[in-house]
């Protein structure tokens, strides 16, 4: 009895630490599925000629803050995008602010004649269009989410928002100088240099027909707005005018004289304000030395302020949406931003290495983009 009771005792043991060492041995099979990677071991995204939408990371980033009188000490370059080949011709905003574009083609001597549209979130490309081969003009974008590209050779190309997938086109007798939607997308006004002057074409873009031609300006038609109640259309040109129209029947209601040639015109959110800006003074050998920026209210067209500041001409002007901040940007090479209250010139920051070109506040207040005869692309925003 004792021999067997022994036996069985030490076969016992052998066996339990037979399955005590299976146990503690190492798997030889992968990490389960519940494992997670260490940092150094994320992977990292190939690059591609262009990222599309879904390389933006899911998780957004806290909401940046608004832009406002309060803070414009504040505003810092967020991201630059250089050397595009080509001068920037016109900056824009998708209706959400989730995504920027510009317009390459503003130099002859440039190269690079594409659309090109970025995360405001993250600075990436998302997109970019075929080359166009011929020199691009304005931008601007529908409600809808589509943007529109104004072209030397007369075409006027829209697009969907952000993928660039081709939706229509609509031709004309000359370049295509100012393009703008209406406030419901419905319709698109295109500024066009032609043999006869300036003519301004309005498009029924849902049905793809021509609504009217109307001639508006000697030359060209480079400056183009809707009032946000889509009564009026603003045209601004170098005869040192701006005009105000009807849309509803095309006639010219009002002529507002300005000090010089002007190339912007802009409505303030609640159809109150109606912005120029324009070189206001130059020397006998037709050098710019002082550029202002002209308020009038919609109201009864009344002249009411002059921002003054900026060394050379202002090209290009924005609004905040309170109408609070007007941002300009300059051949000076610089970004001005003013108090409309007051007209007080607030800040100018040397924003690039060639004239302001293009400049756009974002619908939600929060990023500025800018772009240059340098072939830059600048994203502000309120930085500590």
């Amino acid at each position: 009895m004792p021999k067997i009771f022994m036996r069985s005792f030490v076969l016992s043991l052998l066996v339990g630490i037979s399955f005590a060492l299976f146990a503690c041995a190492p798997s030889t099979e992968g990490p389960s599925p519940s494992a997670t990677l260490s940092a150094t071991d994320q992977p990292t995204r190939q690059p591609a000629a262009t990222p599309s939408p879904t390389d933006v990371p899911p998780t957004p980033t806290p909401l940046r803050p608004s832009i406002s009188l309060e803070n414009l000490w504040d505003l810092k370059p967020l991201y630059s995008i250089p050397d595009l080949g080509n001068g920037i011709r016109a900056v824009t905003f998708d209706p959400e602010s989730r995504y920027f574009a510009a317009i390459t083609g503003g130099n002859s001597l440039g190269t690079d004649h594409r659309l090109r549209v970025w995360s405001t979130e993250t600075g990436l490309l998302v997109s970019e269009s075929v080359e166009f081969g011929t020199d691009t003009w304005d931008l601007a974008v529908s409600p809808k989410g589509q943007i529109a590209v104004g072209l030397e050779n007369g075409a006027v190309m829209i697009y969907s928002l952000p993928e660039l997938d081709p939706i229509q086109s609509f031709s004309h007798a000359g370049a295509v100088n100012g393009v703008t939607f209406s406030p419901d997308g419905m319709y698109l006004a295109a500024g066009v240099a032609e043999v006869e002057g300036g003519m301004v074409y309005l498009w029924n873009v849902d049905e793809g027909v021509l609504v009217r031609r109307t001639w508006a300006h000697p030359y060209s038609v480079p400056g183009l707005a809707f009032s946000p109640n889509g009564q009026y259309l603003a045209t601004g040109a170098v005869d040192r005018s701006v005009k105000v129209w009807q849309v509803s029947n095309g006639q010219l209601i009002r002529t507002l004289p300005q000090a010089g040639q002007g190339t912007s015109v802009q409505f303030s959110a609640g159809n109150v304000w109606l912005a120029s800006a324009m070189c206001a003074q130059s020397t006998s050998d037709f050098r710019c030395v002082e550029g202002e920026v002209w308020i009038w209210g919609v109201e009864d067209w009344s002249l009411q302020q002059k921002l003054a500041g900026p060394v050379n001409w202002v090209e290009v002007i924005a609004f905040s949406q309170d109408a609070s901040v007007i941002a300009g940007g300059g051949r000076d090479f610089g970004i001005y931003l003013w108090d409309r209250s007051n007209a007080t010139l607030e800040r100018s920051i040397p924003a690039h290495q060639g004239a302001v070109t293009a400049l756009a506040i974002s619908p939600d207040d929060r990023f500025i983009a800018s772009g240059s005869t340098d072939g830059s692309v600048v994203l502000w925003s309120i930085l500590p």
